[in-house]
């Protein structure tokens, strides 16, 4: 049997402005060779692993995968935040870790560090929105004594 690896990279930007991705693929005869591409953890550089999909070439069943994902939408640069490397491997399982901006492994579930994120910008939200508000209050006020 052979296997088709798929690798895509990043340039390590987050924005869409600025992201660029390459995919690379090479074929293998043993899917232990194939595996060996594919990482259980993930380790920055200039071109980050942001995907890799290894494909029976006899099936085209994907049979092993891992992708990248980011904390965007909370603010500024939020993608650089936190990085989620999940997949599954068969002879390993699934694998998900969360990484935190220096490369350490966070003690959280990407769902639970996502519903903190969220929290935080609701929070800073309403309190821009309370701000806003009581500057309008302020403003109309020297209207009606002025």
């Amino acid at each position: 049997m052979s296997y088709l690896v798929e690798t895509t990279r990043g340039n390590g930007y987050r924005c869409s402005c600025c992201s660029h991705e390459t995919t690379d693929s090479e074929w293998y005869d043993e899917l232990e060779d194939a595996l060996a591409e594919l990482p259980t953890v993930i380790s920055t550089g200039d071109w980050e692993i942001t995907e890799v999909e290894i494909t029976d070439g006899s099936t085209q069943e994907i049979v092993a995968w891992g992708r990248a994902t980011w904390s965007t939408g909370y603010e500024r640069y939020s993608g650089y935040n936190y990085t989620r490397w999940h997949g599954n491997r068969p002879d390993t399982g699934e694998f998900d870790l969360v990484l935190d901006r220096d490369g350490r492994e966070i003690d959280k579930t990407w769902a639970e560090l996502l519903h903190e994120l969220k929290e935080k910008k609701l929070q800073k939200d309403l309190e821009k929105a309370q701000s806003d508000l009581e500057e309008a209050q302020r403003r109309l006020e020297s209207l009606a004594i002025g």
